[in-house]
């Protein structure tokens, strides 16, 4: 209205102002365009990058007739739409939903088993038949249950992947760092063990796997 921005120019530098670009591996806005209706003419920008166009002519492309074109194809290369496209998150590969789908099912399983250790623990003690103790059952059922909140948040919130846990809810944060103080702490406890043993051996291989992809997404920084 006050003849501010009319011009493709204009236009575009007040465009170039709306995209967003987050900082945990440049991913944000896929595309931008701007529509002249007086000439019939769109100026399509890629990947939040306003240093390369490409316009189209309304009335060459109605000539053209249907067909399908890959926006990517149309620009140079585009270093940050590549790491998108190569990110790996379970609601695009489901072959890693439902590999966390099964580490999640085992988590269970072995905390029901860790309740029911510690339930004939504690008969065993009230008895005075037994002088076991109850911490690392205690410590297992806890690092299981954690294990099966975090894996139910990765599975159910897309967001977290591109934003961290802290866009469900803040004390999320901290969730991955209560698994490894309280594996680390499990391992401390059985640090004169094997590693042959398979209890502590299925423990390392039900955690760590988890444990190094919320390294990879970010979440433990």
């Amino acid at each position: 209205m006050n003849g501010v921005g009319t011009s493709w120019e204009g236009a575009e530098n007040v465009l170039s102002t709306m995209t967003a670009c987050r900082k945990q591996m440049g991913e944000g806005t896929l595309y931008s365009v701007l529509f002249d209706p007086a000439e019939k003419k769109a100026q399509l920008y890629f990947y939040h990058d306003f240093s390369e166009r490409v316009t189209f002519d309304l009335k060459e492309e109605l000539t053209k007739g249907d067909r399908t074109v890959d926006m990517a194809s149309l620009f140079g290369p585009r270093p940050e739409y590549d790491r998108l496209k190569s990110y790996l998150t379970p609601f695009h590969q489901r072959w890693l939903f439902w590999a966390l789908f099964g580490v999640a099912v085992l988590a269970l399983i072995m905390g029901t088993i860790n309740l029911a250790q510690l339930m004939a623990r504690i008969v065993a003690k009230l008895g005075g038949r037994s002088s076991d103790s109850l911490i690392k059952p205690v410590l297992s059922g806890l690092a299981n249950a954690t294990l099966i909140a975090l894996i139910g948040v990765l599975l159910m919130q897309e967001g977290v992947f591109y934003f961290g846990l802290g866009f469900t809810h803040p004390a999320l944060v901290w969730l991955p760092w209560v698994l490894i103080v309280l594996v680390g702490t499990l391992v401390v406890l059985r640090y004169r063990e094997s590693l042959a043993r398979p209890s502590l051996l299925g423990k390392a291989l039900l955690y760590l796997p988890v444990i190094g992809l919320l390294g990879y997404w970010g979440m433990l920084w």
